[in-house]
C-alpha cells in the first residue's frame, strides 16, 4: 500500500513528434523498455468520482501486477492511495464490482460519497517509455481507447513548477508547443465512452 502525492504536466503528441522522441531516447540507450499496462477505470453509472474530480483504477502492467489506485485531483498535485491486487481481488473487482478491503476502500468511504454502485466503466492500452532524470521523470505514451489512438508527453516531478519547467525545457528541445489544460488519460478515455456508449 502507498499514499503518494503526483506533480506531473503533460502535453499532446502527433504520432510524428511521438517517434521523433522516442527515436531520440533510444538513441541515447536502446536498452530503455518499454511497459505495457492497462488501466480500467471504475464510477458509479452517472460517474460520481469522476464528477467530484477523482478517478478509480487498476493498473495492469503485463505479466506482473495488478494494482489498485484511487486517484484525487487537487489543486498543486494529485493524491494517489494504491495496494497491489492478488488475482483474486482483481477479478472480484472486473467482474462483481467487489470492492477489496484495504487503504483505497477505506479512502473512498471517507470521501463521504455514495459508492454503494461503483462499476467498471472503460479501459484503456498504454505502451509507454519512461526515463528517470535527476529529480523528475520523463513519460512518453502511446494510448488506445475505442477506435482512438493519441499520443502524450509527461514529466512528473517534485513539484508541478519544477514538472512545467522541464516541461518547457522540453518543448524547447523538440520544438513542441505547450498549452495549458490538457486532459488526463481517463478524462479522454471517459469522454470518449460517454459519445459512444449509446
Amino acid at each position: 500500500m502507498s499514499i503518494e502525492m503526483e506533480y506531473e504536466k503533460r502535453l499532446m503528441l502527433s504520432e510524428r513528434q511521438y517517434l521523433d522522441i522516442i527515436s531520440f531516447y533510444l538513441r541515447r540507450n536502446a536498452r530503455y523498455p518499454f511497459i505495457h499496462q492497462i488501466n480500467h477505470y471504475f464510477d458509479t453509472p452517472d460517474l460520481l468520482l469522476k464528477n467530484n474530480h477523482m478517478v478509480l483504477r487498476i493498473r495492469t502492467i503485463l505479466h506482473k501486477r495488478n494494482e489498485l489506485t484511487l486517484k484525487i485531483k487537487q489543486e498543486q498535485g494529485d493524491k494517489e492511495v494504491s495496494q497491489t491486487l492478488g488475482m483474486t481481488d482483481y477479478k472480484n473487482l472486473m467482474d462483481n464490482s467487489i470492492i477489496p478491503e484495504g487503504e483505497v476502500k477505506t479512502a473512498l468511504y471517507e470521501t463521504g460519497l455514495s459508492i454503494h454502485n461503483i462499476a467498471y466503466i472503460t479501459s484503456l492500452k498504454t505502451m509507454r517509455l519512461e526515463i528517470k532524470e535527476d529529480d523528475y521523470l520523463i513519460v512518453i505514451d502511446k494510448n488506445e481507447y475505442g477506435s482512438i489512438i493519441d499520443y502524450n508527453l509527461e514529466i512528473e516531478s517534485t513539484s508541478k513548477p519544477r514538472a512545467e519547467q522541464v516541461i518547457l525545457k522540453m518543448c524547447d528541445i523538440f520544438h513542441l508547443e505547450y498549452k495549458k489544460g490538457y486532459k488526463s488519460k481517463s478524462s479522454r478515455a471517459f469522454e470518449y465512452y460517454l459519445e459512444n456508449k449509446d
